[in-house]
């Protein structure tokens, strides 16, 4: 692959060292931040919905739980 070509961002986070810590070792599993919370991260429509990674609803949301959501994920 050419440098100057562009990579979608699913793929550039499956090739990243942050995925595979989390998929394969456990990065998140059973960790509770300081005040218990489980960790997650935040992404874009242009990543995929997982266990640890939290995504946008579609099309703005299709009720208003799903519209609050994406209101708050902003």
């Amino acid at each position: 692959m050419n440098f100057l070509e562009s990579i979608n961002d699913s793929r550039v986070l499956k090739r990243s060292a942050i995925f595979y810590f989390v998929q394969f070792q456990g990065l998140f599993n059973e960790k509770k931040g300081e005040e218990g919370f489980v960790l997650f991260l935040l992404g874009n429509k242009g990543y995929p919905l997982l266990f640890w990674l939290m995504t946008p609803h579609g099309e703005g949301g299709h009720n208003l739980f799903e519209m609050l959501y994406n209101e708050k994920h902003k």
